[in-house]
């Protein structure tokens, strides 16, 4: 094509060879694809430039006649004439969103469709009452096993100080009978127990004379609190 001339050639055959050439004056702004392939002789070929939609799930038969109707409208426009980018909007994209499902109204629920259930969880505790639920883990990991023993013990060495006539301002020492357990327990939470108790001074023995015995949970020990 030349500024707006086509050279048409025609091939009679390959022994007796003519050639014909004939110039053909079109306007290129008013060409259309059906006038391309009609004046050039050009034959529509498949290239994919149509891909197929909506992969993501499978289509039902209706859905595929859509999108073959879509797919034909689009072709059908393309190749009368010039199709612009409002039409390629009009005909093709707003049947395809369409299609996929994004015009549908969002599904609203109301209370009536909805039913709520509880179920208890594993290492849970869970209560609910006047709309109000309240979960509380109830996992005793080995560091709060730890802290709880520790607790106990300050319990128990607060409760010897007042039977032993202890002032409140005291400080004591305090010896326990060995306890792998216990031992454990009380050099993680050294800090906590002295402060709580005002002990000077925390220690273990093999043996403890004359000790007062305490038992709580799996730990049965015996102890003895003295002045310091």
């Amino acid at each position: 094509m030349r500024g707006g001339e086509f050279l048409l050639f025609s091939c009679i055959n390959s022994h007796n060879l003519k050639i014909l050439a004939m110039t053909l004056t079109v306007e290129p702004n008013t060409l259309s694809l059906n006038d391309a392939h009609r004046l050039l002789k050009l034959q529509k070929q498949p290239n994919g430039l149509f891909t197929d939609y909506l992969t993501l799930e499978p289509l039902t038969e209706f859905e595929q006649e859509d999108l073959s109707r879509i797919r034909n409208d689009f072709e059908g426009y393309l190749a009368a004439g010039k199709i612009s980018e409002g039409m390629v909007k009009f005909f093709t994209i707003a049947p395809l969103m369409r299609l996929a499902g994004f015009y549908d109204i969002p599904i609203r629920l109301t209370m009536e469709d909805v039913e709520i259930t509880s179920q208890d969880i594993e290492g849970w505790l869970v209560a609910n009452a006047n709309g109000i639920t309240v979960a509380l883990d109830i996992v005793v990991t080995p560091d709060l096993r730890k802290e709880g023993i520790a607790r106990e013990l300050v319990n128990r060495i607060q409760n010897i100080r007042k039977e032993s006539g202890f002032e409140v301002t005291d400080k004591i020492k305090v010896v326990l009978q060995n306890n792998a357990v216990l031992e454990e327990a009380v050099a993680s939470n050294i800090d906590y127990i002295k402060s709580e108790t005002l002990t000077e001074e925390l220690v273990f023995e093999d043996n403890v004379e004359d000790g007062t015995e305490i038992e709580f949970d799996d730990i049965k020990t015996k102890i003895t609190i003295t002045n310091k």
